[in-house]
This record gives C-alpha cells, structure tokens and sequence, in this order.
C-alpha cells in the first residue's frame, strides 16, 4: 500500500538556513500504519531524519479515511558545507509494511555563512562546547573603523581648522575621516597600548592617567566622546572634564537602549548590548538630563538605523548622538 502526504515547511523555493532549518509535514497510510521513519536527502546523502510521530488531526479531518492521528513529524535539516545555490532535497517516509512515500522540494540556500561571522561558532554543529556567559558577554577590542553615519553627522556640525578633543578615542577610528575633513583632530584614551599604536601611525594622542585630565579649559574649540559614557562608572566626572576643556561644543554618543524595549517582541536585542563591560545604560530623555547638568543646550539626534523594523512598522535607532553647546 503506498503512503500519502505533504511538506508544509519550508515552501518550495524557500531560502533556508545552512546551519539548519526544519522539514516538516505528515506522512500515513489509509489503514492507519504509522510511519517507521522519514528521511531527508540532498544530493543521495542523508541530511536529518526522524522516527518521532506527532498528533496531526487536521490531517484527519482533512483526508477521508485517514486512520493515523500520529502522522505528523518535524526533522531538523542541515546540509553539507559545499551546497551552492538551488538545492533539491528527497523526503522520504517509510513504513513498516514496505510502503513509502516520497515528495521533492527544491530550497535555496541563503549566500551568508553565520558560522564565518562573529559568535559563529556557536551556529556549527561541528563545535561540541557548552560555552559560558564570559564566552557570550564579552569586551572585544575597539572598532577601527568609524561609523560612515556617525562620522558624518559630526563633519555636518564641525568646520575645518577647529581643534578638537577625542576622549576614549580607542584606536582612533574617528582620526581619519575628521583630519580629511580639515579638522584639527587629537586623540586621548587610558589604554597604553592604544596610544602605542595611534602614535606609530603619526596621529597625535595624549595618554590619560587615571586620576587627571591634563588639559586647559576652553583649550579645545570642540570634543566628541563616542560610545564611552557606557563604560565609565563615574560618567558624571568624565562629562564635567569635557565640558571644562569645550570651548564651543561637545558630541557624544552612546547605544540606544530604547531599542531594547522596542524589539522585545521580535525577541531581538541589539548587538552591542552584549558587551559585557557596559555600565550604564541610556535613552534620550537620561542622556538629555545628564548633559543638561553642564551644558547650556543639548539636543540628541538618534542614528544608526537597524535592519530589523518595529512590530509598528517604524524603523530602529542603535545610536543617539548628542550636541552640545558650551
């Protein structure tokens, strides 16, 4: 006798997950006959199969006859590494009589790789480790590139000759594209070996002890501070320091967690919330009131669009971006 059925998921011509996705449907018989198992192939080789039999009364109701209410079944997928492109998989279900069943679905495997980027090991079925929360949360280096939109949002409000303070300048992401801009850039952070390397390249940068700020008031027309406040327990001294040696005006930026609140129903957090060495945490009105305290005016700008909208449909901002005016 031969076996009917059906693949609900994925579609044919779904795109799919290299690291893995589900196969499911139902596969029976009129007389009732569970299946013994359900195979998927790609290619004649095995990529996921399942002995496990799940209740599918729709199934019944559906289909005069149809005597199995244990037809169902769900079967995680993953294919081999090299599987470029339009891929046809085989599933096949067989019964205990002999009988079978069989159905062909073509999917399309999605170009990006998320075992190449980062925490990608923890998406390769090949890697067998229970990882810890310092594994997970964890202080990775600064970013040496700037943020195209970061970066620009400061060119927009700062002229060519101006001096301007970077404080926790990192690496020096921000150096390049102010200095192309005719800003009279100078970077300071407490980290020695960051300064070691900025002052190799012939950038000039001011190692900050950790109980001072070495510099004059008003001795720099501007300063920017990005992505720092997060980091600094005593946040309220640092932005007093930048106010004193701000002669016209100060920029900061920090991560919006209001993202947080509003992708929680995407159950997504934003990327930069698992840096582990975050102490603080801002929206606009907090960030406003801290700056207010030693500013004369404060407007904060959000930035950073994500590439995952609100359940509303409205985009989301990774960033908020602080001007200041002395």
């Amino acid at each position: 006798m031969t076996g009917i059925g059906a693949i609900d998921i994925p579609v044919d011509g779904a795109v799919v997950a290299r690291e893995g996705f589900i196969v499911s449907g139902f596969a029976s018989q009129q007389d009732g006959k569970p299946f013994k198992s359900v195979l998927v192939r790609c290619q004649g080789r095995e990529a996921g199969a399942t002995s496990l039999h799940h209740h599918r009364p729709d199934v019944r109701r559906a289909i005069p006859g149809i005597q199995d209410t244990e037809c169902g079944f769900r079967i995680a997928v993953s294919l081999p590494d090299e599987l470029p492109g339009t891929q046809t998989l085989d599933v096949t279900a067989f019964f205990e009589n002999g009988a079978t069943w069989e159905k062909q679905i073509r999917v399309r495997i999605g170009p990006h790789d998320y075992r190449a980027g980062p925490y990608g090991t923890l998406a390769d079925g090949n890697v067998n480790v229970i990882y810890g929360r310092e594994h997970i949360y964890g202080a990775g280096p600064p970013s040496a590139e700037a943020s195209v939109e970061c970066a620009a949002l400061l060119k927009s409000h700062l002229s060519a000759g101006e001096t301007v303070i970077d404080v926790g300048c990192g690496v020096g992401a921000y150096a390049g594209p102010l200095i192309e801009a005719g800003v009279s850039w100078h970077g300071c952070d407490v980290n020695a070996d960051f300064i070691e390397q900025m002052r190799e390249r012939g950038l000039p940068v001011t190692l900050l002890p950790n109980d001072g700020f070495p510099f004059a008031e008003n001795e720099f027309e501007a300063a920017i501070c990005i992505e720092v406040l997060e980091h600094i327990a005593e946040y309220e001294v640092l932005v007093w320091h930048i106010a004193r040696i701000s002669k016209r005006r100060a920029f900061f930026s920090v991560p919006n967690c209001a993202a947080i609140p509003i992708l929680a129903d995407r159950l997504v957090v934003p990327w930069h919330v698992l840096e582990a060495d975050h102490k603080n945490f801002f929206n606009a009105t907090s960030l406003k009131t801290l700056l207010s305290r030693h500013f004369r005016t404060v407007e904060v700008i959000p930035y950073g669009t994500m590439p995952i909208i609100s359940s509303n449909g409205s985009p989301v901002y990774y960033h908020l971006l602080a001007v200041c005016e002395a």
